[in-house]
């Protein structure tokens, strides 16, 4: 039981994180930034017990004929190779809303979706044998 809702949970996380990134760039003003500095920072990671350093790209960007810069939200524990080219996507209604796409974060959105499609699925299954088969 619990596997099946903490598939339902995982799948809804993925599900809004994807909706929600979709709709903002299916409606904001796309232009090319390209990667001119890094922010790093310093975090704790969980799983080793230590802190590592990651970094955040800096993308500059042309939009109204003023060059302008945003940090991308996603992090990296390599430094991002200057000059690389980004998405960057505008709120049309709010110029100051800007976002780096990421190929990344779409991913991950499928892969929660997926690990919640899977649990639900296996959760679900086991339920039903429980409940045909009799405890012994």
């Amino acid at each position: 039981m619990q596997g099946f809702l903490l598939g339902i949970v995982l799948f809804c996380v993925g599900f809004f994180s994807r909706k929600e990134d979709a709709s903002f760039f299916k409606t904001a003003i796309k232009v090319e930034g390209r990667v001119t500095a890094c922010r790093p920072k310093t975090i704790y990671n969980r799983s080793s017990r230590r802190y590592e350093q990651v970094y955040y790209p800096i993308v500059t960007y042309t939009y109204n004929d003023e060059t302008l810069e945003v940090t991308d939200s996603e992090y990296s524990p390599y430094k991002p190779l200057m000059g690389q080219r980004r998405q960057v996507g505008i709120n049309p209604q709010n110029p100051r809303d800007v976002r780096v796409y990421s190929g990344e974060g779409e991913l991950w959105s499928w892969i929660f979706m997926l690990a919640g499609i899977i649990l639900v699925l296996s959760g679900g299954a086991i339920s039903i044998m429980r409940f045909l088969l009799p405890a012994p």
